[in-house]
């Protein structure tokens, strides 16, 4: 965030969903390394959040910097069913539900100028384009990973194995 603000001011506001699950220390070291990087101005710490699909519908984006893959990559799936822009490591499933610079954004896992750039394209877009990556986003999800599709093509793959 440091990198996004120095390069665009303070025209955004970053907000960490998520409470430190009982380890203190954790939050102890980021409120540190906020105030160390003087990014209190564009940064919130909202803890933890009974309604996460309203949290996702305010965001215009979302993102996913984990360290480790994730088997299926739900965040960008529920970001853009809220039509929240997600940007997110390209790694794990997030390969499978985020197609790069149509539906969102991939950077390089742990490549912290890459996520500030894809950050600050995706905040330098107008309404209207982020909007519309964001219903591309939605169409993408309901075409490819609705419930009767995944378990439809999760049957056919056991009547396939079974010579059905």
């Amino acid at each position: 965030m440091a990198k996004v603000r120095d390069a665009l001011g303070e025209t955004f506001v970053c907000v960490i969903i998520g409470d430190d699950q009982g380890n203190v220390k954790y939050r102890q070291s980021l409120e540190a390394r906020i105030e160390k990087l003087n990014l209190w101005p564009v940064m919130r710490l909202a803890g933890h959040c009974n309604d996460m699909p309203a949290a996702l519908k305010l965001a215009d984006i979302v993102l996913a910097p984990t360290r480790a893959p994730e088997p299926f990559g739900r965040i960008p799936l529920e970001a853009g069913a809220m039509q929240a822009l997600t940007i997110a490591a390209d790694h794990g499933g997030f390969r499978e539900t985020i197609v790069d610079g149509t539906t969102g954004y991939l950077f390089k896992p742990g490549d912290i100028d890459d996520l500030a750039a894809k950050s600050i394209t995706a905040l330098g877009l107008s309404d209207d384009e982020r909007h519309d990556l964001a219903i591309k986003a939605q169409t993408h999800i309901r075409d490819n990973f609705a419930l009767t599709k995944m378990t439809d093509s999760t049957i056919a793959v056991y009547r396939a194995l079974l010579g059905l």
